[in-house]
């Protein structure tokens, strides 16, 4: 899978988030590093992580705070997996993997 592939994923998985109820925060300041390494390698190209302006995806920033209901991590790890719109599908993060994504995407 490419990085442009996972990219395009995280950002469709975001949005199916938009209709999820409320999650957990980050578990460590380990695990965001870990998700940022990935994020920068799997969904930068596709997705800003310092504003809501849409690139390919939609821009991050404030995704978790800002959308109502709140996004849950079982939301964003379903769009992920399985895509959505024109994000494809992202199936190969393992389970910490994703964690680590999810927990980084919650600092944004």
């Amino acid at each position: 899978m490419t990085s442009t592939h996972r990219a395009v994923l995280i950002g469709g998985v975001l949005l199916s988030l938009l209709s999820a109820g409320a999650s957990s925060m980050p578990s460590s300041g380990r695990s965001t590093k870990a998700g940022k390494v990935i994020f920068d390698e799997s969904c930068a190209t596709c997705h800003e992580t310092d504003s809501m302006v849409r690139k390919v995806g939609p821009g991050l920033k404030g995704y978790f705070s800002t959308h109502r209901p709140r996004p849950t991590d079982q939301g964003v790890r379903q769009l992920i997996e399985k895509g959505a719109g024109t994000m494809p599908p992202f199936p190969n993060f393992d389970s910490h993997q994703m964690q680590e994504l999810i927990d980084y995407l919650r600092t944004l």
